[in-house]
């Protein structure tokens, strides 16, 4: 089977983690280990489409660009590090520890409102009056999301590396880092 190279993965989560993902070039891994890395879906696959609807959390469709290698191989509970694995129609997969081949390429708010449905005003307290006034001007929540917009574009202009790494606190962190001393 031939897979367009470099492949496409996107993954749907909610817009403030994709934010977070942009922002730090972290992608946190899931909390268990079947799911310690990024899921995505391949765009394009020639088998056709994934099942669909899997995201835990929506919003934003994060497209990172993988140019390593891809197996179709069963890894089974311990994948190779830098290695896509293409699980079709379930998932393609990236697990934690990955460091190489992927780079972040797009990010696509779901909202027809852009950031700005995503934009909050701070609240009021002793620490965040002065925030809390700025927030009440008329135009303010459009103003942010444009900040945000402005900066996703410039970012996603530099095609910047993401790595794969392990939650703060998970029940495989210890098994992990057993096999794979080395990662974050």
């Amino acid at each position: 089977m031939n897979l367009p190279s470099p492949l496409i993965l996107q993954h749907e989560t909610h817009p403030s983690s994709a934010l977070n993902i942009l922002r730090t070039r972290r992608f946190i891994a899931g909390p268990i280990l079947g799911d310690a890395g990024l899921n995505a879906f391949i765009v394009g696959h020639p088998r056709g489409n994934y099942r669909g609807e899997q995201a835990e959390r929506r919003g934003a469709i994060l497209e990172f660009e993988w140019s390593g290698p891809v197996s179709t191989q069963d890894y089974g509970v311990y994948p190779d590090l830098d290695v896509c694995y293409d699980q079709h129609p379930h998932r393609a997969f990236v697990f934690v520890g990955t460091t190489q081949h992927l780079r972040l390429v797009g990010l696509k708010v779901k909202s027809g409102n852009g950031w700005a449905d995503y934009v909050h005003r701070p609240e009021l307290t002793v620490s965040t009056i002065w925030p809390w006034l700025q927030s009440r001007r008329k135009n303010w929540v459009m103003e942010q999301a444009e900040m945000i917009a402005k900066e996703v574009e410039q970012t996603l202009a530099q095609k910047p590396a993401v790595r794969i790494v392990l939650p703060n606190s998970s029940p495989y962190h210890h098994l992990v880092r057993k096999r794979y001393p080395n990662i974050e």
